[in-house]
């Protein structure tokens, strides 16, 4: 019997190959030149064409060091490669790597709507405008090169057409920011917008005692007199009438 590694799940063309996109399965037949045989050896990889699930993994579909391939030679088939302007605020203190996948969060312009303010902070609204999108490079570094090494001042990542639509207009609205997902986390999630507003918390409501009830008038009497001084009718008037 002989051993060789297959893809547990398909594997876009530019990707890292990680541990636990690949297992090895028996073969009774033996594997031709150039088959991967064992995980170690498939891992951290880079997928240089699409790998289909069950696929067997070899010379001919991955490769250890690419450092010569250009970036279009590693970018998904039907994505696009798109570049961030970032500061070590907004790409997670420079930790993001070639290969990670990341949010991005559209910041509206604050500055620009300071003036319209009347509350406690000027109005301000935060947004996932894209989730789980591939970084493609740092600075200077591809995911066919490894790790980044030092500050990178854009982040290259591979998006949809109408995702790279929607970068474009990031600058005209306002700031942009990363923030790093797990590297086997691709659960998408409903995020709603976060506005100022939601930074002042939630105090308890101020509780008035209730007005005490009107006072009911005295009944009164009215005498009426007709005629002569002895013929007085006494009448009680209630309810204050």
């Amino acid at each position: 019997m002989f051993f060789v590694v297959h893809a547990t799940k398909s594997i876009a063309r530019g990707s890292i190959i990680r541990r636990d996109d690949v297992e090895v399965q028996e073969s009774a037949i033996s594997p031709s030149r150039g088959t991967l045989t064992n995980i170690a050896e498939a891992a951290d990889r880079v997928a240089v064409r699409n790998i289909a699930k069950s696929e067997v993994l070899s010379d001919a579909n991955t490769a250890a060091d690419i450092k010569g391939m250009s970036l279009s030679e590693l970018i998904p088939f039907g994505l696009r490669a798109v570049a961030l302007r970032v500061s070590e605020e907004s790409a997670v203190a420079n930790l993001i790597r070639p290969g990670d996948k990341v949010d991005v969060l559209l910041l509206s312009n604050a500055a620009r709507a300071a003036t319209q303010g009347t509350g406690l902070f000027p109005p301000a609204e935060a947004l996932t405008i894209l989730q789980n999108v591939p970084v493609l490079a740092v600075g200077e570094a591809t995911i066919a090169g490894g790790a980044n090494a030092g500050a990178a001042r854009n982040v290259t990542l591979a998006v949809t057409p109408q995702q790279a639509a929607k970068v474009a207009l990031l600058r005209s609205v306002g700031g942009e920011y990363l923030s790093l997902r797990a590297g086997n986390d691709d659960t998408a999630s409903d995020l709603s917008t976060v506005s100022t507003n939601d930074l002042v918390p939630n105090r308890p409501v101020e509780r008035r005692a209730a007005p005490p009830p009107a006072r009911r008038p005295a009944d009164r009497v009215v005498e009426i007199i007709g005629g002569k001084s002895d013929n007085v009718s006494r009448v009680r008037l209630e309810d204050g009438k």
